[in-house]
């Protein structure tokens, strides 16, 4: 079954019948593993794609990021819609995804390519639903090299097949337009990569010597050396800056960033410590030094207007006429690398080492620094080296404390509750 070519249409009814159909051919998943280096396909080479083509197919895995892409797709797709204020035909269901979406290359029958979705001017959208930090990085740096060639694979079968909707392009397909969707700030990025073809007569290369050579063959790929694709810089809305003003700029931010992060760290354990008190007391409204009141007492829910409950429970109200429209106002925001602030580690290591790279960034520039700035440097961080010798003392008896109901805990399980 898995050395066969798709000679004709056949309706797929279930998961496994389209995951067998996947088998018999290359597809824009499987051709970054014939293009580059394993590292950059998750450490798969090209044997491992011969032994998925010939393995008994099995059910998609259920997982977090398998989850999270098919729930996110319509959504991501209705954003991008709105976004670039263009239609994008789109499968309604599993059965449209196997059957109308899954095209090949009718000359080449082991070239096909699943669609999340088609533009109306005839561009593949293809929509992910990364990590924040993923998405992060595609922002700051641009697509995945995997990425880009799943694209153009994507690019040639529309160009060659026959399209749902828009049946065959008399110019072939323009580009990919990428659709990554951010869950957590529910907004997309836009990337368009028009075709390039020196990319995908990488991409068919690979796809027939693999398949003509070793799956219609039955031989493992032992040597097998696919034709690398490169690519044109990509294009992003964000400009390169470097330099030495830029440098303390970022050092500065970050720091205070740590320092924002280091004291709610503090102002959560000394919350927490002012909470234990008032328990062990058994009182939940104190005053300290007749002066600073305390309360830690429950309280009711706030009340909330349910709007979906209600536009459920009376459909006939358009409740989009009482929205309200504040005035614009700007946002800043801040992707990086989130290792750099040491404060999120929040271990006593952590945060020692941290106050050890601050102290040997004085030394290295104490020659270029004033007096005043040397001072006011070093007494910066001579108070925070106090405040952490007494934030440390408060982590210290707050992993006692835990360590100690813990205990109580297990030997009360081991012994039934009878007995310490």
């Amino acid at each position: 079954m898995a050395n066969e070519t798709v000679n004709e249409k056949k309706i797929i009814t279930s998961e496994i019948e389209w995951l067998m159909a996947r088998q018999r051919g290359i597809g824009s998943s499987d051709s970054p593993v014939l293009a580059l280096a394993p590292e950059e396909v998750f450490g798969k080479g090209p044997i491992d794609l011969y032994i998925s083509k010939k393995a008994t197919p099995k059910t998609q895995p259920d997982n977090v990021d398998f989850r999270r892409g098919h729930a996110y797709e319509p959504l991501a797709l209705l954003l991008a819609e709105k976004k670039m204020g263009m239609k994008i035909f789109s499968p309604k269901n599993d059965h449209e995804r196997w059957n109308d979406f899954r095209v090949e290359d009718p000359n080449r029958p082991w070239i096909y390519g699943d669609f999340d979705g088609l533009r109306e001017d005839g561009w593949v959208v293809e929509v992910k639903s990364p990590r924040q930090r993923n998405a992060d990085l595609i922002r700051n740096i641009g697509l995945k090299k995997y990425y880009m060639v799943q694209g153009q694979h994507l690019v040639h079968v529309a160009s060659e097949g026959i399209l749902p909707f828009l049946g065959k392009l008399p110019n072939g397909c323009p580009g990919v337009c990428f659709v990554i969707y951010e869950p957590e700030n529910v907004e997309v990025q836009i990337y368009e990569i028009p075709r390039e073809d020196s990319a995908i007569a990488a991409i068919v290369s690979n796809a027939t010597k693999f398949w003509k050579n070793h799956v219609e063959r039955n031989e493992p790929p032992a040597s097998f050396s696919g034709t690398r694709v490169a690519f044109k810089p990509q294009k992003t809305e964000y400009k390169e800056i470097s330099g030495p003003a830029w440098d303390e700029a970022l050092r500065q931010y970050l720091l205070c960033k740590e320092q924002e992060l280091g004291n709610k760290k503090r102002s959560e354990i000394a919350k927490q410590r002012i909470i234990d008190s008032m328990i062990a007391i058994g009182h939940d409204k104190i005053i300290v030094n007749g002066k600073h009141k305390f309360s830690n007492s429950l309280q009711k829910g706030r009340k909330l207007f349910d709007r979906k409950a209600f536009e459920a429970a009376h459909p006939e109200i358009d409740l989009s006429q009482f929205d309200a429209e504040g005035a614009p106002f700007s946002v800043f925001r801040h992707y990086g690398p989130k290792d750099e602030l040491k404060w999120g580690d929040e271990t006593i290591d952590g945060q020692l080492l941290t106050l050890k790279e601050e102290l040997s960034i004085l030394g290295k520039r104490s020659a270029s620094m004033g007096v005043e700035e040397v001072v006011e440097f070093f007494d910066e961080l001579k108070a925070r080296s106090e405040l952490y010798v007494s934030t440390l003392n408060l982590e210290i008896e707050s992993i006692q404390k835990e360590l100690s109901q813990t205990t109580e805990k297990v030997i009360e399980n081991m012994t039934g509750g009878k007995g310490k």
